[in-house]
């Protein structure tokens, strides 16, 4: 770990000592020209200059920390981790779901795959943006999704595919006014109905996988972990899009690293993968004749 502390000090020395830089330059454009209206530009555009200079310092650390906290983390809940710390979940495999809007900007880092209980998963973060301009040129940008994915075999053959989306999900896809293919399904589960929005091809497909178990335990998942949930259950796999607004495995900058404290946030961050698996028993293959295999490769 000595190593790992010395990568964070001198991204943090880099970092402190560029803003004193930056602000005796500002100081100096005072004395000198007292031009009060260029200052914050000045500001802004120095501190921007070691932002971006500090970038290869920040990336080696953050690399540090992913191969020596969070991969030997993983390794001790997981077997068959791979983890690319650059490389993401190809927007392709979201948009075969066609149950999910993919905006006009999207962007995927720390994709890894594994698996639990003999249940093979792949996650990676995710951010799905749309952004416009205006007439007058203001750029305004609409966040669609920015959160961890998460793709699971699934235990149960059934026909098409549908989606079981928290109602504050607000931008998942589930057809139009004038596509049939896909119904609005309500269980008997009052509150669950309440909660969630369930879109289907085949609704008998919706009442044979979401038995009463399935929904007490979305219900229970979705209390028990952070962010707005969306569900989709397609080709014999679970994709699940967790919305809470962050990106996993981000090591703390300035303070020092605490092993145990490191590890155990990473295990929350994992937490979902051991939830899923446990509470709707995904380990239970009496449902198929076949695990079958849905590993998407990082692009």
């Amino acid at each position: 770990m000595e190593e790992l502390e010395k990568l964070r000090k001198a991204y943090v020395n880099h970092m402190v000592i560029g803003l004193i830089i930056t602000i005796v330059v500002v100081v100096v454009l005072f004395v000198l020209y007292n031009a009060t209206q260029f200052l914050f530009v000045a500001f802004i555009i120095c501190f921007m200059i070691v932002l971006l200079t500090g970038g290869s310092k920040k990336k080696k650390y953050s690399t540090a920390y992913k191969k020596e906290i969070v991969t030997t983390t993983m390794q001790e809940l997981f077997t068959d981790i791979v983890f690319d710390y650059d490389k993401g979940l190809p927007s392709s495999v979201i948009k075969e779901t066609d149950m999910m809007r993919l905006g006009n900007r999207y962007s995927s880092n720390d994709w890894y795959s594994g698996k639990y209980k003999d249940v093979s998963f792949t996650s990676s973060d995710v951010s799905i943006e749309e952004v416009t301009t205006d007439s007058e040129g203001h750029t305004h940008t609409t966040v669609y999704f920015r959160g961890q994915w998460y793709i699971f075999n699934f235990n149960k053959n059934f026909k098409g595919k549908f989606q079981v989306c928290e109602k504050d999900f607000h931008y998942s896809k589930h057809g139009g006014l004038f596509d049939k293919s896909i119904e609005k399904v309500e269980v008997e589960d009052i509150d669950f109905n309440k909660q969630f929005r369930i879109y289907s091809t085949d609704a008998h497909s919706v009442f044979y996988v979401l038995t009463p178990h399935i929904i007490e335990s979305i219900k229970k998942i979705n209390e028990a972990i952070p962010g707005r949930l969306l569900l989709i259950f397609k080709d014999n796999s679970l994709h699940v899009g967790i919305y809470n607004g962050s990106d996993n495995f981000e090591p703390s900058i300035f303070h020092k690293i605490d092993v145990e404290k490191s590890k155990e946030k990473v295990r929350k961050e994992i937490e979902p993968i051991t939830k899923f698996v446990e509470e709707l028993r995904l380990d239970n293959n009496i449902f198929s004749s076949s695990a079958v295999q849905n590993n998407p490769q990082g692009e």
